[in-house]
């Protein structure tokens, strides 16, 4: 049986957050089920410069300049799907998670 790969992605960069919490927990759970495989993808261990690159991502056919960017991109390849761990800030999203975003097509 193929397992269904899920990234739990944790959005939160600030030094005392408390979303690594609710993250370890999802991910506990998902490990327990036969049918995942779950990682948590930190984004302290995946931040990326503000995106200013000169080309848009959808025309960049996957492989982008900064090595840092590359390697996101394969993690997120990787899944079947995620679960977004995120704090709300100024009622929407961190700018780590947008910025992360924004770097893939």
């Amino acid at each position: 049986m193929n397992k269904l790969k899920i990234k739990i992605i944790l959005a939160s960069v600030r030094q005392g957050r408390f979303g690594d919490k609710p993250a370890k927990w999802i991910y506990d759970i998902a490990e327990r089920m036969e049918e995942l495989s779950s990682e948590i993808l930190d984004l302290l261990n995946h931040q990326l410069p503000m995106f200013a690159e000169v080309v848009s991502p959808a025309y960049t056919q996957g492989e982008y300049r900064l090595k840092e960017a590359n390697v996101w991109a394969k993690k997120i390849a990787e899944a079947d799907g995620f679960i977004i761990v995120t704090p709300e800030y100024n009622h929407g999203y961190p700018a780590s998670l947008k910025n992360n975003i924004d770097y893939l097509y």
